[in-house]
């Protein structure tokens, strides 16, 4: 899961893919998934995700702005490594990294999106965006 750009990795948060994919398994149990970079899904259990945007939802914007930038370096550090180890840590690491992001950029929790990080840079796409 190397990275090709130094400073540059995507979470992607897709609405739909095709039958029987790991993405179209998670939106069928009701839980969110997410893809760091293009190989590793994730899935937020939706009572987790409600809660964790609600404390996210909470925090000042300076706090989501330190938080949201650790959570990057991270997962930035765990993606230059040639061995990840710990991936449950770069799961919990992408999980926190989406909300934040969101709650960064002042927006609301999305179905669907594409986060950008480039250059300590968060970029935030839709899916109507990422179409039009």
């Amino acid at each position: 899961m190397r990275n090709s750009f130094s400073d540059c990795f995507k979470v992607l948060c897709p609405l739909r893919s095709g039958h029987d994919t790991p993405v179209q398994q998670i939106r069928t149990r009701g839980n969110l998934p997410l893809i760091l970079q293009e190989d590793m899904v994730i899935e937020i259990k939706r009572s987790d995700l409600l809660e964790s945007w609600r404390e996210t939802c909470a925090l000042s914007r300076v706090r989501v702005d330190i938080l949201v930038k650790q959570a990057a370096y991270r997962i930035h550090d765990a993606l230059e490594e040639v061995d990840l180890t710990d991936a449950p840590g770069l799961a919990s690491d992408t999980a926190a990294f989406f909300l934040l992001a969101l709650r960064h950029k002042g927006l609301k929790l999305l179905p669907s999106c594409t986060i950008l990080y480039r250059d300590e840079q968060i970029e935030v796409a839709n899916e109507t965006q990422l179409i039009n």
